[in-house]
């Protein structure tokens, strides 16, 4: 048998068609899982994320426990702080750094000069005869003794002249002492 066609135009012109198809059960569940659907599954995500973030283990890639910085942040962490001591006072550090006068000890001859175990020790040389000039280095020499003095210009003297030298020990390339000041020629 042949399906008769029916007529249907009735239910398409109803103006109370579209509320009622919206009514229907099967309808009004596939709109409100459409909605709710999105909702419950980004809270399940959250709830997991949650779930794991409270009971992960602590990571295990720094042993410390002090919480120090690494580097050269504060003077307690590994790495870090002031390699030199402190001070109790002016004098102290003076006497540390081995300033003039801080403790006495300047040296007064070329051979202490030569043995001087502190790259940096005062030194006052008095009626010392010039033996070299080299552009800003100049030998000295009292007896067997000499020393190489670099001042920061040229110094005013040449070979024979008696000169008083002031400065500081230092260590030059070739690890020899020598000293850095002021020549002062004899009148």
């Amino acid at each position: 048998m042949a399906k008769e066609h029916t007529d249907r135009s009735d239910e398409i012109t109803d103006p109370r068609n579209p509320p009622r198809v919206l009514l229907k059960p099967d309808s009004r569940r596939a709109a409100l899982w459409s909605y709710l659907g999105p909702v419950i599954a980004l809270f399940v995500i959250v709830g997991v994320a949650l779930v794991y973030w409270v009971n992960r283990t602590p990571a295990t890639g720094d042993a410390r426990t002090d919480g120090a910085a690494i580097g050269t942040v504060g003077r307690d962490s590994p790495g870090g702080g002031d390699p030199q001591p402190s001070f109790d006072s002016t004098a102290d550090e003076l006497k540390y750094r081995g300033w003039p006068g801080a403790d006495g000890k300047t040296i007064r001859s070329i051979e202490d000069a030569r043995k001087a175990n502190a790259a940096s020790q005062r030194v006052t040389l008095a009626d010392v005869t010039v033996e070299k000039v080299d552009g800003p280095l100049t030998w000295v020499r009292h007896g067997d003794d000499r020393i190489a003095v670099l001042g920061d210009a040229a110094p005013q003297v040449k070979s024979g002249d008696v000169v008083s030298v002031t400065g500081m020990t230092e260590r030059d390339s070739s690890g020899d002492v020598r000293i850095r000041g002021d020549i002062h020629k004899k009148n």
